[in-house]
């Protein structure tokens, strides 16, 4: 819409005629007459006393102009005001939502790397043994070799007579890898629990994670291009 369309708009929904709405805006019916079909363009004191009549804004009045309309207002120090700052305004919107996309993406490429390498969810359980409770003072080991000072057949038969009778074997699956062994407490002493096999384990959530990164990255990917379409686009 051009402004001259604007002007007869605004006066047909007061019910104005064209000698009404130039008396009450103070300018000559034939200048109005000029204005309306487009054939001039107002001083800033003459847009003034139009807002003024009508009792708008300057961007009440600029709602709905095409953009050659606006340009051609912006010789208005109002008008050009307005829409210097409401460029400005957008600028900062465009920075401000360009910055999120990048974050976005960022973090799409972060998801999917996670995904990929199991970062969150391992797909892999570990099988840890333990063959007995360890009493305290004795050597963590004690189960896979005899202590240092058993050399003699007689004590090493000794030994192995011990262990059998203390053997209490434990099997426990962790998806946490806890390295080659590790020791855990227990009631009456320790456990040595020693790494002896894994198996796969089916992580869905790794896919999910995935697909969730990928959904990031094309997301942001797409709003930085139709940012950048609609930046080319005239205002």
């Amino acid at each position: 819409m051009n402004f001259g369309d604007k002007l007869k708009r605004l006066r047909a929904d007061k019910g104005w005629t064209q000698p009404d709405a130039a008396e009450t805006i103070g300018v000559e019916q034939s200048y109005l007459s000029k204005l309306e079909n487009g054939h001039s363009t107002p001083s800033g004191a003459v847009f003034e006393r139009i807002l003024e009549a009508y009792g708008l804004s300057v961007a009440d009045m600029l709602e709905g102009l095409d953009h050659s309309a606006k340009a051609q207002l912006r010789q208005i120090a109002e008008v050009d005001q307005h829409l210097s700052s409401q460029t400005d305004a957008q600028a900062r919107q465009r920075r401000r939502l360009a910055g999120a996309l990048t974050v976005c993406m960022a973090l799409g490429a972060a998801l999917i790397y996670a995904g990929q390498v199991h970062l969150f969810f391992a797909d892999t359980e570990h099988r840890y043994t333990s063959l007995g409770v360890v009493k305290a003072g004795e050597p963590s080991d004690l189960f896979q070799r005899p202590p240092a000072h058993v050399r003699s057949p007689e004590a090493i038969d000794a030994y192995r007579e011990d262990i059998a009778g203390r053997r209490d074997e434990l099997e426990l699956w962790s998806a946490e890898n806890r390295g080659t062994e590790y020791t855990a407490a227990v009631p009456g002493g320790s456990r040595l629990y020693i790494r002896d096999g894994s198996r796969p384990i089916n992580r869905s959530w790794n896919q999910f994670v995935t697909f969730l990164g990928v959904f990031a990255v094309t997301l942001g990917f797409f709003g930085l291009l139709v940012q950048a379409s609609s930046k080319r686009r005239p205002g």
